[in-house]
């Protein structure tokens, strides 16, 4: 302000009395400038130099608020020198300029006394002898003073002594830096801040004056100290740094206390820090410029520069620089200061990533797209040239769908909306057709990505990733045709198989069916005693080439279902000699009538019983033992069975037949193969019995081979690993008495007259009563009807066929729904037998049947109590019982129990989960086979299978398997009920 004084006057220093009077009305009205300046003019003569008193006038008068009394006076002594003041006072002392002027003063005296009176802050002055000379009505009232005690002109002791003693008085404010006193003569002015009992802010301000008086206001700030206070609360409890830096050197500086967490430094020590120990030495001169630039006009200016910290380091800061009240005494700047250090930070390492991905962007093959919500492309990468022909600039700005071929705009529109409405996070895929710059199609694999707001979630547009798979789709073309190619080839194969399946089931219908007859009336004819030696001869030959042909019938099947893959093999444990001697029985007869001895050799180092799939096993050594038939006219067959080196166990069987040149060896085990022509004219034979055998050795992981020398004989043998079943032997049970067969009441459904006339033959020998019906629907009639131990069954009737008529029966309540049903049929391949047991037949006798095969399976399904089924193979739970023991059994049968409640429940026999079904029928067949539950294993190879073929080819065999399967559940589980108790 004395800066800005001296320059404003314009002529030389002005002196310390005029600054401080200056100074002591800044804080005054108008008015009071006016009536300050008539009151120095009275003292005129106590003054050296009128001009000095003049100045003061003026000057006192323009700092607060440009009076006109002020002005007259600065343009009264503006540009004049000391005769021209000189003559101005030699005018005011002539007589009669004298007495005007008296009474001017006297005017102006009480002018002066009534506006006093009438200001609203306080005003003390004391005179050099250290008396109050002057104190206002606002200033007793303040006070608390009497005017009586200021006319006394007490002195300035007995002033504030009588200051302190009103209740008004109050105590002295905490932030008062400077406390003034009598004593203190050092200080020339401070500024006092005092708080009333009544709650007043009272400002008290000093000014010494050269004589060694004093002139004092004093101000209610009680208003503007409830808004500064407000606004330092403000101030104290933000994180940016606050400061207010005043122009005036009486002002005083503030500094938040954020400035602890911003720059370390305390608000104190900051703000006597000049701006060059502050700001950072290469951005001083910039932002002393920018608070140099700050006017009137433009107050407000943000700066982002670097603050030194108190630590030594330096930290970013944003500050925003406030020019308050320009050109007025309390002209200030507020400094709001942000660290920023984090956020530039932040934006450097953006920018970084920014480039980096950028240049990811520009090198990758793929073309990355930004784009708005409405397709607009705003930016594509440098890849988009070298896929569509167009080069970024030329797509901007531009629709992404322009690009899209028209027929698939529909299905990307749609995609993308579905992605606009989708869950944050969700990832889609596509693939379309973009039209290239030279008019081709560019087939296109985008990945969108929807860009959301981080803190509302509204989209704000896509970034794409597409990748050019032109090629991939026309390999993928390519495969797809292949692959039609190939499934029509499937198909034409599979129907090619189902009419060779269709036409070996029918052939093998057609052959049986009439081979039936001529094979069960040549057994009836042989039994009769009374026939001659010639007509027992011409039998026998006719019964040899009726098996013959049977033999063929049988090879052809079984090579077609082995070719087909559709061999399944069962191992269980069975007794090594039952299976050689059945062998050895079945071929018997023919050795017999050649003259023939077989001789079976076992050798002891060989377990005398294994595990193995004993039917594949049988039928193996059946064709050997045929061919060493066929091929031998005399000497001795030798059956023999050992140790292999390998650990296998070896089959031989060696002949003295005929021999075979080793030339000619490597024709055999192929199909419809021969060692040459004469021999299917001279011995007959297809030619596939060894190369069946082989096939089924190889299923096993076993070997076959051959071992002859011409006209000395052969050997075949093969090998295969059977692990023995582990248990010691048992001591023989006690010899049951012979059992005698009892009378059963059978119901036979067969539409053929000789048919119905042999098996009635056949049965009503054995003491059975037979009882025919014509087709299917008049055996479920006769069910209804009549109570039946079993019931025979053919399968192709006219009007209801026998599978038909199974379910019928099976759907019947009681025991009428329970009777055995066996299907006696000429259809012997494995699916329709598969069929008719998922229709609900218990077992299976093809045609033609051996006699002693019928005899059997008759006495095997009516062994028990008129009306209920044998689920379990007596001889093969006997044979197990012995084995293990009674402890043994009894957890293997509770085990079994257990693992069919958990595997064939309902819930899990409803056909909903085929890959579970299927692993279920698998484990429990061998379990339930092992225990002799024989129809139970059955079933669950059957559903085993049909759900294998369910999934490649779904079929109607599924349900009835599953029905079936539910029966043969329940009766397992009862037999196991009744065969607990004795294990």
């Amino acid at each position: 302000m004395v800066g800005w004084l001296g320059r404003f006057l314009g002529h030389g220093p002005v002196s310390p009395v005029a600054a401080s009077v200056g100074l002591l009305a800044a804080g005054s009205t108008a008015l009071f400038a006016v009536l300050l300046a008539a009151l120095l003019t009275t003292v005129l003569a106590a003054q050296p130099s009128a001009a000095v008193v003049l100045r003061l006038a003026a000057a006192a008068a323009l700092a607060l608020a440009g009076a006109v009394l002020g002005a007259l006076t600065l343009a009264l002594l503006a540009n004049r020198d000391g005769r021209e003041t000189a003559a101005i006072l030699a005018a005011a002392t002539h007589p009669t300029e004298h007495g005007r002027a008296q009474d001017a003063l006297a005017q102006t005296s009480a002018r002066l006394a009534k506006t006093l009176d009438c200001m609203d802050q306080g005003l003390v002055m004391v005179g050099p002898d250290r008396t109050v000379q002057v104190a206002n009505r606002r200033a007793l009232e303040l006070l608390d003073l009497t005017p009586e005690f200021i006319a006394a002109r007490p002195t300035y002791r007995a002033f504030r002594a009588a200051a302190r003693r009103s209740p008004r008085w109050g105590s002295l404010a905490d932030d008062t830096p400077l406390r003034l006193s009598e004593e203190d003569e050092g200080e020339r002015r401070t500024i006092a801040l005092r708080h009333t009992p009544d709650g007043r802010a009272l400002e008290i301000r000093t000014l010494r004056t050269d004589d060694g008086g004093m002139i004092q206001t004093l101000t209610d700030v009680t208003d503007r100290r409830k808004a500064e206070d407000r606004y330092r609360l403000l101030a104290e409890n933000a994180t940016d740094l606050v400061s207010l830096w005043p122009s005036a050197d009486s002002g005083r500086i503030y500094v938040s206390p954020s400035a602890r967490s911003v720059v370390g430094w305390e608000p104190e020590e900051f703000a006597r820090l000049p701006l060059a120990r502050r700001i950072h030495p290469d951005d001083l001169p910039r932002v002393a410029a920018e608070i140099a630039d700050l006017t009137a006009a433009k107050p407000r200016r943000v700066s982002e520069h670097r603050m030194r910290h108190k630590a030594g380091h330096h930290v970013w800061v944003e500050a925003a620089f406030q020019l308050t009240k320009a050109g007025t005494p309390e002209e200030a700047l507020i400094v709001s200061a942000r660290d920023v250090t984090a956020r530039r930070a932040a934006d450097a390492a953006l920018r970084e990533s920014e480039a980096r991905h950028r240049l990811l962007a520009e090198r990758t093959g793929d073309i990355i797209v930004r784009a708005d919500l409405d397709g607009t492309l705003r930016y594509l990468s440098p890849a988009v040239e070298g896929v569509t022909g167009y080069t970024p600039e030329t797509l901007l700005n531009r629709r992404a769908t322009d690009l899209i071929d028209p027929e698939d705009r529909a299905a990307v529109r749609r995609a993308y909306r579905r992605l606009l409405v989708a869950a944050p996070g969700t990832k889609t895929s596509l693939t379309y057709r973009a039209r290239h710059r030279l008019g081709h199609a560019v087939w296109l694999e985008v990945n969108p990505t929807l860009l959301r707001d981080e803190t509302t979630g509204q989209p704000l547009g896509y970034v794409d990733v597409a990748r050019d798979v032109t090629v991939r789709m026309a390999v993928e073309a390519e495969l797809a045709a292949a692959r039609e190619q190939t499934e029509a080839a499937r198909i034409e194969a599979e129907q090619a198989s189902r009419a060779k399946s269709d036409f070996l089931a029918s052939m093998s219908h057609e052959i049986r069916t009439p081979l039936n007859g001529i094979l069960g009336y040549t057994e009836l004819l042989l039994d009769d005693a009374a026939l001659s030696e010639a007509q027992r001869r011409q039998a026998e030959r006719i019964r040899s080439a009726g098996s013959a042909l049977l033999t063929v019938v049988n090879d052809i099947l079984d090579f077609s279902e082995i070719e087909a893959g559709r061999v399944e093999l069962d191992p269980a444990a069975f007794d090594l000699r039952g299976l050689t001697d059945n062998a050895v029985a079945i071929v018997g007869q023919l050795a017999e009538r050649k003259g023939l001895g077989i001789d079976v050799r076992v050798d002891p180092a060989v377990p005398a019983r294994l595990v193995g799939d004993q039917n594949r096993l049988r039928q193996i050594l059946l064709n050997l033992l045929n061919n060493a038939l066929k091929f031998t006219e005399r000497g001795t067959i030798v059956l023999a069975v050992t140790r292999a080196a390998c650990g296998a166990v070896r089959f031989a069987v060696t002949d003295t037949g005929i021999g075979i040149a080793p030339e000619r060896q490597g024709r055999l085990f192929q199909r419809f193969s021969q060692v040459d022509g004469s021999i299917r004219r001279e011995f007959g034979g297809t030619g596939l019995g060894l190369a069946i055998s082989k096939k089924l050795v190889e299923r096993m992981g076993g070997t076959i081979g051959v071992e002859s020398r011409l006209g000395a004989g052969s050997t075949f043998w093969f090998a295969v690993g059977l692990p023995a079943a582990g248990t010691p032997p048992r001591p023989p049970p006690p010899q049951a008495p012979e059992r005698t067969v009892s009378p059963r009441r059978i119901l036979l459904a067969e539409d053929l007259v000789m048919n119905q006339e042999l098996v009635r033959a056949v049965l009503e020998r054995a003491g059975h009563t037979v009882e025919v019906a014509q087709d299917g629907w008049e055996a479920v009639i006769a069910v209804q009807t009549n109570p039946y131990d079993l019931v025979l069954m053919d399968v192709q009737m006219p009007g209801m066929d026998g599978v038909t008529a199974t379910r019928h029966i099976r759907s019947l309540p009681g025991p009428m729904g329970e009777v055995p049903v066996i299907a006696l049929t000429a259809n012997v391949l494995p699916a329709q037998v598969a069929a008719f047991r998922a229709a609900g037949m218990n077992d299976h006798i093809g045609k033609p049947f051996r006699r002693e095969e019928l005899q059997a399976a008759v006495e095997r399904w009516t062994s028990g109590a008129p009306g209920r089924q044998a689920p379990v193979d007596r001889t093969v739970y006997e044979d197990v019982a012995g084995l293990l023991g009674p402890a043994r059994l009894a957890r293997l049968l509770d085990d079994l129990a257990r693992e069919i409640g958990d595997r064939l429940s309902d819930a899990c026999l409803d056909g909903s989960d085929l890959a579970r079904l299927r692993g279920d029928a698998h484990g429990l067949a061998s379990a339930a086979g092992q225990l002799g539950f024989a129809e139970l294993a059955r079933l669950c190879r059957d559903l085993e299978r049909a759900c294998r073929e369910e999934r490649d080819r779904p079929g109607p065999d599924l349900a009835s398997i599953l029905a079936a399967l539910r029966q043969a559940r329940d009766r397992a589980l009862g037999e196991i009920g009744r065969l607990r108790p004795a294990a």
